[in-house]
């Protein structure tokens, strides 16, 4: 069994070295009857300046930006990416089909909305991050969050999802994604995942709100050991409930301070070495010692996981960098 079903790591080929029409970066003016809107589109590579308005990569392009501060809202455009290294965006990010966001440090103050190939933030500070399904059957999508601060939600309805060391303070809410994995993060608010295909882990983690782990179709785990290379607790501060999943359930090594229950877990879960502080009801009334790891496993666990994300990341990365290299300075 696979991670997904569509391979995030293939190679792609690289969009079109130029947009016909467009000069490598150009400052467009659009009048309406209230103000004046300045729109910077970026091709190419810039460096410590500061971008009036709002950004737009333009479509199969690359903009790639380091040290640079955007004071309004960016557009990526379909196919094409934005490279961002210690830069600030003060305003909102939207990708459209098969674009991509890289950013390394730095913040957006607003929201990120995707339906392209995928995000990666390291190191990032942002607000809500929402990935949707994408329009064309391609690839899946990915969010990837290593060390980063989001002061918001996150909603995802499709493809993969790490988050590795980072605190989200609103809901996290995935559907139908290929996976979710929570590792050594820390989620202030709720988490829910429903309908998965190869499941969800959770280890090393905080959730302080309620979890709701429903109708996946690969294992759900949660804790220290078997598919996943944890060995510390996981804290769930309220409620816990596990329903309706079809490959698995294992839940070990864990405090939760509400109520742990659900039913219709096929086959029926397992636990051991919890401290539940509410009651304990349906399947996890009685639970039964955790399988052997042979017994409850997918082809790739978390660690696994991340590292086919770095993959998908790595070739998007030096696309665009040789894609911006050889359109040159872009004069913003």
């Amino acid at each position: 069994m696979t991670i997904s079903t569509r391979p995030l790591w293939a190679t792609r080929p690289l969009g079109a070295l130029a947009i016909l029409g467009l000069a490598a970066a150009a400052v467009v003016t659009t009048q309406s009857a209230a103000s004046a809107d300045l729109v910077t589109h970026c091709t190419g590579e810039a460096d410590g300046v500061t971008v009036p308005g709002d950004l737009l990569v333009p479509a199969d392009s690359s903009c790639v930006l380091q040290e640079v501060t955007i004071t309004g809202d960016v557009q990526v455009e379909a196919g094409a990416n934005l490279v961002l290294a210690g830069s600030a965006i003060a305003g909102d990010v939207q990708v459209a089909a098969d674009g991509y966001v890289d950013a390394e440090g730095g913040s957006v103050a607003g929201d990120i909305t995707s339906q392209g190939y995928g995000i990666w933030l390291d190191g990032t500070q942002a607000a809500s991050v929402t990935v949707a399904e994408p329009s064309a059957e391609e690839s899946a999508p990915f969010l990837y969050a290593d060390a980063a601060e989001l002061d918001g939600a996150i909603e995802v309805a499709a493809g993969d999802v790490y988050l590795v060391s980072t605190r989200v303070t609103g809901d996290v809410v995935t559907t139908g994604t290929t996976y979710t994995d929570v590792i050594d993060s820390t989620l202030l608010a709720s988490l829910t995942v429903g309908a998965s295909s190869f499941g969800t882990a959770v280890c090393d983690s905080e959730i302080d709100g309620n979890t709701h782990l429903h109708e996946n179709a690969g294992p759900v785990h949660l804790g220290s050991g078997l598919i996943a290379e944890c060995s510390g607790m996981s804290y769930f501060g309220s409620d816990l409930v596990v329903e309706g999943n079809t490959a698995g359930v294992v839940v070990r090594d864990a405090i939760v301070r509400g109520d742990l229950g659900g039913e219709g877990n096929d086959p029926a879960p397992h636990g051991q070495d919890n401290r539940v502080r509410g009651e304990q009801s349906g399947q996890f009334a009685d639970l039964e010692p955790a399988p052997e790891a042979d017994t409850l496993t997918r082809e790739a666990g978390p660690a696994d996981s991340g590292e086919r994300l770095q993959g998908a990341r790595a070739d998007r990365h030096q696309e665009a960098l040789e894609q911006a290299e050889e359109i040159g300075a872009a004069s913003l």
